[in-house]
């Protein structure tokens, strides 16, 4: 029995939540209750008759899915739903379907400093050393020829030999990176159309949160899953994307409208969020936004304060300006510490102001800044496991090989790396020679067939 949601949701969010069957766009200003919106739709659904196990949700954030899962759970009872970032719900695919390409099942996920430490390793395969690539740089490149923002050389480029090679190496030692979650589901959707129609048989009903902020691959692949049952629902809003220097690709909404073109289409435009200053403000900013769908947030909230802009000539000034504001604030207006939060856009801004706000005397919480995973002794320990879950990871092995210490010195590990090499390329030759074995064999017996 479908929700009655004309008594949860306003008038807006109601009309997208009952519409279930086919397409739908929905545009979602800042603040307009979307994950509410979102959750009982999904509800809606489960409590029409629709097989939860069908539904596959997808979101950026484990925390964005796991709050997803858990309102919905408290509505319903219990949830089976499968809510998970694209990257996880690539993972997901790769386990059940990655050795129709060759690898093995219990591959190793490579993180970025893991993918650079192979660039090295495939530099001096190539005998690149000497030319003084970046690796960073060339993780960068790879990770755009991948994603299809940039296109491949031609083959007498180094480009080509070290994406080439790198992508050798990766199925040599059973690892894929975090591209290869989305670009090898992609690889064997094309290549094995028997496992694409078992995944669009698995997952009927496909929703996407922050639309926007999908890249053109992310979008290919929920495309490619949806093209037959046409239940694509995309939740979004192009004046909210800022990912573009990470893959995100807001004319995805475009693609969406020409691929979809019986789609049915939603505005949510009030704000539950914000005062009226802060959206007169945001709708002022966002109006001059090209190539976009045309919105206007509203509230029901009073004007508010005014918003005030302040200048500062460096990072040092800012953050001492800032520190005088709250110990100002704290003896005018009588407000505690806990009432403060300070946004930055990079880590990088986040040491001066804690250095500034320490020497006032004013304590400070960090969340965020530098990854625990990024700790030498955090990284140190994953590879242990990656080499004990999987012995083909000679990447890892090398880095935890004297580590610690066990007299190991430079010249033993440069032997030992020396050696790798020579292991890949017999293992490659090795690869090719039964291939080759495999492909006479059939031609041997499609010929005997024939007599």
């Amino acid at each position: 029995m479908a929700l009655d949601l004309s008594t949860l949701l306003n008038k807006e969010q109601c009309e997208a939540a009952q519409n279930i069957e086919g397409p739908s766009l929905i545009i979602a200003g800042a603040g307009s209750g979307k994950t509410r919106m979102i959750t009982y739709r999904i509800a809606n659904m489960i409590s029409s008759g629709i097989d939860e196990n069908s539904i596959l949700a997808l979101t950026f954030t484990n925390k964005a899915a796991r709050e997803m899962k858990e309102r919905i759970e408290n509505i319903i009872g219990s949830s089976s739903l499968k809510a998970m970032t694209f990257h996880s719900f690539g993972m997901y695919l790769l386990k059940k379907y990655i050795h129709h390409i060759g690898y093995h099942n219990d591959f190793t996920i490579y993180d970025e400093n893991d993918s650079i430490q192979l660039i090295k390793l495939t530099l001096s395969e190539l005998n690149l050393k000497e030319k003084g690539y970046d690796e960073k740089v060339l993780r960068t490149v790879i990770s755009s020829i991948k994603n299809c923002s940039r296109t491949l050389p031609d083959s007498s480029s180094d480009i080509y030999k070290i994406y080439s090679e790198y992508c050798l190496n990766q199925k040599s030692y059973n690892v894929v990176d975090f591209d290869d979650l989305i670009t090898l589901p992609l690889k064997i959707f094309r290549e094995k159309e028997f496992v694409l129609k078992d995944v669009r048989n698995s997952f009927k009903y496909i929703l996407v949160d922050e639309f926007q902020d999908t890249s053109t691959m992310q979008y290919e692949l929920v495309n490619i899953l949806s093209k037959e049952n046409r239940n694509l629902c995309v939740v979004g809003d192009d004046d909210q994307s800022i990912y573009s220097w990470r893959g995100a690709n807001y004319n995805n909404i475009l693609s969406f409208e020409r691929d979809y073109p019986e789609r049915r289409e939603f505005r949510l435009e009030r704000n539950y969020r914000s005062k009226g200053n802060i959206l007169d403000a945001a709708n002022m900013v966002i109006k001059a936004n090209a190539n976009r769908k045309e919105k206007n947030l509203w509230t029901e909230e009073e004007k508010g304060s005014l918003i005030s802009i302040i200048s500062h000539e460096d990072q040092r000034v800012e953050a001492r300006w800032i520190s005088n504001e709250i110990k100002r604030e704290m003896r005018v207006s009588k407000r505690k510490l806990n009432d403060f939060a300070i946004l930055v856009r990079t880590n990088a801004l986040i040491r001066n102001l804690e250095s500034t706000l320490t020497e006032d005397g004013i304590p400070v919480e960090i969340s965020g800044g530098s990854s625990f995973y990024e700790r030498r002794e955090i990284r140190d320990i994953l590879s242990y496991l990656k080499v004990i879950y999987n012995k083909r990871d000679d990447s890892s092995l090398l880095r935890i090989i004297n580590m610690p210490p066990r007299g190991i010195g430079r010249m033993t590990l440069e032997r030992l790396e020396r050696e790798l090499i020579k292991r890949i390329y017999l293992w490659r030759r090795l690869s090719i020679l039964c291939l080759r074995m495999r492909v006479l064999k059939k031609n041997k017996e499609r010929v005997l067939n024939n007599l």
